[in-house]
């Protein structure tokens, strides 16, 4: 068992996003993370599973994932896939033209597996921002951008067409709990430049939850990946989240699961 969870990075430097047809090399892989981007995966011919988390999604096509930095996955496809996947670096928004693409791919942030009723219209505007992209991004950058506000807008509709309702206001919150983990609704509140009390009244608009429980669930997912995937001491992650000590974690996500953390790596190994 490692002692941190493996990393990949399918990125190219000097890039801010890459786009290619599914590599049919990869249909098994282990668990893993990305580095610092986010994976859009489409499918128009695949059989198998993908595994999220403590979750196995049926491979149904036509479908897109949406696969986040702080997730950890891996592929299980039984038949030879046909589809593409679209690698996004957090520093491709930034340098943007388009600010409406960030509101968009973050209202989809929170789908892993959206099904799909237009396969033609979505899968057209994948191959189509392959050819662009081999052109090179640079040399034509508003197709491009429009390319892909035509397919985050597409990719949206069809969500909530699945009966997933994409939220938006909340998007901020969930990126920044994607980027780091601390068990404080003030600390979120001031980066976000809001109130604690308006964040908890967002937090019960958009998910029906306290902002300290949507926080919660955060850190619990992400300390029970590490329980699963890693040999990490408690000690390391009650660090790696911020609390004072091990003993208010281990209180912590005993509070939230029932079982100590301890308690919760042996029942729920991962081999």
């Amino acid at each position: 068992m490692q002692a941190t969870i493996q990393v990949k990075d399918k990125s190219e430097r000097n890039t801010h996003l890459k786009i290619a047809p599914f590599d049919v090399r990869k249909r098994y892989t282990k668990p893993h993370r990305h580095n610092k981007y986010l994976e859009l995966v489409y499918f128009s011919d695949a059989q198998g599973a993908h595994h999220v988390d403590f979750k196995a999604y049926p491979i149904t096509p036509p479908v897109v994932f949406v696969i986040t930095q702080d997730q950890v996955h891996h592929w299980e496809i039984t038949t030879e896939p046909k589809g593409f996947v679209l690698i996004i670096k957090a520093s491709f928004l930034d340098f943007s033209t388009d600010q409406e693409l960030a509101i968009l791919l973050r209202s989809i942030f929170d789908k892993p597996m959206i099904n799909l009723s237009r396969e033609e219209n979505i899968g057209t505007l994948f191959s189509l921002l392959e050819k662009e992209y081999a052109k090179g991004v640079a040399r034509n950058t508003m197709v491009f951008e429009g390319l892909l506000k035509a397919l985050f807008a597409s990719i949206k509709e069809e969500a909530e067409k699945d009966g997933q309702k994409v939220h938006s206001k909340g998007a901020q919150l969930v990126a920044l709990l994607q980027e780091r983990l601390v068990n404080s609704v003030a600390y979120y509140a001031g980066v976000l430049h809001t109130s604690p009390e308006n964040l908890n009244a967002i937090c019960k608009k958009e998910f029906d939850k306290t902002a300290s429980l949507v926080i919660a669930e955060a850190i619990i997912k992400e300390a029970k990946r590490r329980l699963c995937y890693t040999d990490a001491s408690i000690a390391r992650l009650a660090y790696s989240f911020e609390f004072n000590d091990a003993s208010n974690f281990v209180k912590y996500f005993k509070r939230h699961t029932g079982l100590t953390p301890l308690q919760y790596r042996k029942t729920a190994r991962i081999p």
